[in-house]
C-alpha cells in the first residue's frame, strides 16, 4: 500500500497537507491503522508492516481481527463500542499477535474518523510495540526480588562513587538504610585509610578488570569496622537506543546463572553503575576463618 490511500479521501485542492500528512505517516514507527466499525481493515502504514509483519496487500480488506488473539475480542469490541460513541480510547495497553504467531505488548491510542459531515464512521488506531519495556520491566522485577533476597550487601555506585542502589543485605551489614545512603559518597562506609585502595579499584574495574575476592575493611555506621569480601566486576553494556555504553557488575556466588538479566536491568536504567557484592567474612564478634 503506499501511504497516499491512507489520506486519500483529501480534496485535490489540499495538495500541500495532503503531502505533509503523507510524510508523517511515512516516517512513523508506530502502525497506524483504520477500521470500519465491522472491524474490516481500510488503511495499514509502513509502520503496521514493520510490527505486525502483514504486508498492505495483505492487511487491506480483511478483518482486525488477523492480529487479536481470540481472548482479546471481546475487549477490542467494546473499545469500538466507545469509539462510536465519541470517546478516544487513550494508551490503552493489550496484546495482539503478529503474522508469524508470536505475541506482542501494544500501547494503543482508538480515535473515532469522521467523514465530511462529522459522522463517525471508523476508528484509527495508533499502535505502538511496548514489548521491550514490558520485558525490561519484568527482568527488573525479578532481578530487585534477587538482589533483595541476598545475604550479601549489593551496591551500585557511579565512577564518582556515587551511592545509586542499597539493597536490604547492605542494610543488614552496613546499618544504613537505602534512604540514609543513596545519593551520598561511598566513602561513608570506607575507612580513610582505605580510600586509596577504593579509588585504585574503581580504576582498574573502569579498564576492564575483574577484581576478585578482595578482602579489605568497611565502616558500619554504629561506627564498628567490618571485614569483607570483595569482588567487582565491570561489563560493558551497550544499549542499542542510543548506542551509549554503560558499566555494571555482577553479582558474585550464586548470581552468575542471571548475567542476562543484570545486563537488561542495568541498561533499562541507563546505569553507568558496578553492583558490588560484599559478603561478610566476620564482625567484630566474629574471627575470619582461614
Amino acid at each position: 500500500m503506499e501511504s497516499s490511500e491512507y489520506i486519500g479521501n483529501l480534496p485535490p485542492h489540499e495538495d500541500d497537507l495532503k503531502g505533509l500528512l503523507t510524510a508523517i505517516v511515512d516516517s512513523s514507527e508506530d502502525a497506524i491503522i483504520s477500521e470500519t466499525f465491522d472491524g474490516t481493515i481500510t488503511t495499514w502504514s509502513a509502520g503496521a508492516e514493520r510490527i505486525f509483519g502483514f504486508s498492505a496487500a495483505e492487511a487491506l480488506g480483511n478483518n482486525i481481527s488477523i492480529i487479536i488473539p481470540a481472548e482479546r475480542l471481546p475487549e477490542v469490541r467494546d473499545i469500538l463500542a466507545r469509539v462510536r460513541s465519541g470517546e478516544q480510547v487513550e494508551h490503552f495497553e493489550t496484546v495482539c499477535v503478529k503474522k508469524d504467531g508470536r505475541r506482542i505488548n501494544i500501547n494503543l491510542t482508538v480515535s473515532p474518523v469522521r467523514n465530511s459531515a462529522q459522522k463517525i464512521i471508523g476508528a484509527s488506531n495508533l499502535a505502538r510495540d511496548i514489548t521491550t519495556r514490558i520485558e525490561m520491566e519484568r527482568l527488573r522485577g525479578l532481578l530487585t526480588a534477587i538482589i533483595e533476597s541476598s545475604d550479601h550487601a549489593v551496591i551500585g555506585e557511579t565512577f564518582d562513587s556515587v551511592i545509586t542502589t542499597w539493597n536490604a543485605g547492605a542494610e543488614r551489614i552496613f546499618g544504613y538504610s537505602a534512604a540514609e545512603v543513596t545519593g551520598r559518597h561511598s566513602s561513608i562506609i570506607i575507612p580513610a585509610e582505605k580510600l586509596e585502595e577504593a579509588r585504585d579499584i574503581l580504576a582498574r574495574v573502569r579498564k576492564g578488570e575483574r577484581i576478585e575476592h578482595f578482602e579489605t575493611t568497611r565502616i558500619r555506621k554504629d561506627g564498628q569496622h567490618v571485614e569483607i569480601d570483595l569482588t567487582v566486576s565491570g561489563l560493558r553494556l551497550h544499549v542499542c537506543s542510543t548506542h551509549s555504553s554503560a558499566m555494571a557488575s555482577l553479582v558474585s556466588d550464586g548470581f552468575h546463572a542471571s548475567r542476562p538479566n543484570a545486563y537488561q536491568f542495568a541498561a533499562a536504567n541507563g546505569w553507568p553503575v558496578q553492583l558490588r557484592s560484599l559478603p561478610v567474612l566476620a564482625t567484630p564478634a566474629m574471627p575470619v576463618r582461614r
